[in-house]
């Protein structure tokens, strides 16, 4: 009994079951920010993004940056979701949740990086992505940050935060560990260093990297994927979808053996690192669904004809509830989208805004959804409402604030945090 005592005194794992209605609340207006001051870069044939979070675009004045954020992206998916298609960056996707992502780190006064995996056929993570991350990351504290803030900050007293999705989520996991890995051996003596590539680890494997990050990892968000060891990983928030039962298990399991396992050896009054989780709520498809979520992730000026109107997302809606894709008492999508035709009762209710798969796109132009998996913003939302494997912005400057304050080891600033983000609050 004293163990289990002292085991929860160590460490609070919070789950947050986050509403629709809650999330929908907490989105906030981001007409000023503008995602087209973006620089889009190859560095030895790595394709990278970056964007400061600029005062005044027209004198390109920024804000003092609270920090680097990487976003890692899942498979399917590629550097270039995360921003508008422009000038500075013609292979551009911008899809909306991805966008809404990148607009409240900038929101937080975050330099936003995003990577592009060398798999470009499923487009996932893998360990030979490890290095390549690495050397952006060193690159953007090395080179970019010091040539574009002027000198006014100390570089590397900018945090360094992490946030992936699905692959990414666990990517991320991954290059924790293989950081902690380079670190744990370079600071032990100098004794015979193996010519493996890969560092044993319990669990996971940890890529041996070929130098180390100039900042250390304060802490992460580990979207819709769990990291099988979390021995050497940072302060951690795992967000998980309603439908998926089976990952939001086995992440309790998971952080219940960490607590008792780190627990039984701590002293109490120890923290230890922080692990918490949150788990989001299927969205009803209501009539305004698809404009507010369009408008949140394009609400600036140069972006706003890639919104869908309010009339059309009425008709969506609409065509969606007559055809029985969505209950008609709470709007909730009867079926899996992956698994549903909906895409042809969308065809028919608003064929001005489909394209086809392979049609060409301004850059000024308009929506015109291809309706393609990982590729469409329709569908991207469908998944999104459906809440079951999508990556999310529900409640997204809760999840900010997690990552903010977590860094600092602080467990009764994650407690307060917990209280502050949910009614319905588990503590184990």
């Amino acid at each position: 009994m004293q163990v289990i005592i002292s085991v929860t005194l160590c460490l609070t794992i919070l789950i947050s079951y986050c509403s629709a209605s809650s999330s929908s609340s907490s989105r906030q207006n981001f007409s000023v920010i503008d995602l087209h001051h973006n620089k889009y870069q190859l560095l030895n044939d790595v394709e990278f993004l970056y964007q400061f979070p600029v005062k005044n675009p027209f004198t390109n004045d920024y804000h003092q940056p609270r920090g680097l954020l990487f976003l890692a992206h899942g498979c399917s998916h590629s550097a270039t979701d995360w921003f508008p298609r422009s000038m500075n960056c013609t292979k551009c996707l911008g899809l909306p949740v991805e966008q809404t992502i990148v607009k409240e780190a900038l929101n937080q006064k975050l330099i936003v990086l995003v990577i592009t995996s060398v798999n470009r056929f499923n487009k996932c993570w893998s360990y030979s992505d490890v290095n390549r991350v690495a050397m952006v990351i060193n690159h953007m504290y090395n080179t970019v940050i010091p040539s574009t803030i002027y000198g006014t900050i100390s570089t590397l007293s900018l945090p360094l935060y992490l946030l992936g999705a699905s692959s990414g989520g666990r990517f991320i996991g991954m290059f924790a560990k293989s950081v902690a890995a380079f670190s744990s051996s370079s600071s032990s003596s100098s004794s015979s260093s193996s010519s493996s590539s890969v560092l044993s680890s319990k669990g996971m494997s940890a890529v041996k990297i070929s130098a180390s990050l100039v900042v250390p990892i304060a802490s992460m968000v580990v979207q819709i994927s769990m990291i099988p060891d979390l021995s050497d990983v940072p302060p951690s928030l795992f967000i998980v979808m309603e439908r998926d039962i089976r990952m939001y298990s086995n992440i309790q399991k998971q952080l219940v053996n960490w607590k008792s396992n780190s627990g039984a050896s701590s002293s109490v009054g120890i923290n230890p690192r922080p692990y918490s989780v949150y788990r989001t709520s299927s969205i009803p498809i209501s009539p305004g669904y698809f404009h507010e979520h369009t408008r949140s992730a394009y609400h600036y000026e140069a972006s706003k004809n890639k919104q869908i109107s309010l009339s059309d997302s009425q008709t969506i809606h609409e065509a969606l509830l007559n055809a029985n894709f969505i209950a008609s008492d709470t709007f909730l999508l009867i079926e899996d989208p992956r698994e549903s035709d909906w895409r042809s009762i969308v065809t028919k209710a608003v064929p001005h805004l489909i394209a086809e798969a392979n049609a060409p796109v301004k850059i000024t132009g308009g929506l015109y959804d291809t309706l393609v998996a990982d590729a469409s913003p329709i569908s991207e939302l469908m998944n999104l409402a459906w809440n079951m494997h999508e990556i999310t912005d529900q409640y997204l400057p809760e999840t900010f604030e997690w990552l903010l304050r977590a860094s600092n080891s602080k467990q009764d600033s994650i407690d307060k945090l917990g209280n502050d983000a949910s009614k319905s609050l588990d503590v184990f």
